[in-house]
């Protein structure tokens, strides 16, 4: 994997690595999840701040544009509202990202993978990225998640 990045990771430990990135237009930070050697799971999260909230928006719209163009429709395309305050009025929908009220997820299943696009904020940081989560090695995943559960308890 740090080959491929073509540097150092930012944060490296076991399990985990991160490197920022380019993926198009966007600055990202590349998050690679490895369980026993293998990569499960792989997520960019744009870095991209903006003035006008609503620019997330836009650059989760465009990314949902290009992995449809990709991988085909969505089979799931969701928009969750958990206070209304800014619902009417698109030009505070940015706001309401940041601030927990809305938040939108996409989602797509390939043969290997399984994509999920996702907006989202809290305390005034949005977040927008894209995650591939491997459908063979889910398995592995859930296993080593619940180990690590079981050992701390």
């Amino acid at each position: 994997m740090k080959a491929s990045e073509g540097g150092d990771p930012g944060l490296e430990q076991d399990g985990y690595l991160d490197f920022e990135v380019r993926l198009g237009r966007f600055r990202c930070l590349a998050i690679y999840i490895f369980v026993a050697g293998q990569l499960v799971r792989g997520k960019y999260l744009v870095l991209e701040e903006y003035q006008n909230l609503n620019n997330h928006l836009h650059d989760y719209d465009e990314l949902k544009a290009s992995v449809a163009k990709k991988y085909g429709t969505p089979t799931k395309d969701d928009t969750y509202w958990s206070n209304d305050l800014y619902e009417d009025d698109y030009a505070e929908w940015g706001m309401a990202v940041s601030c927990g009220h809305l938040s939108r997820f996409a989602h797509w299943g390939s043969a290997e993978s399984e994509i999920n696009l996702a907006v989202y904020g809290e305390n005034f940081k949005v977040t927008v990225s894209v995650e591939y989560a491997s459908k063979t090695l889910a398995e592995l995943e859930s296993t080593a998640r619940d180990a690590e559960l079981l050992g701390d308890l």
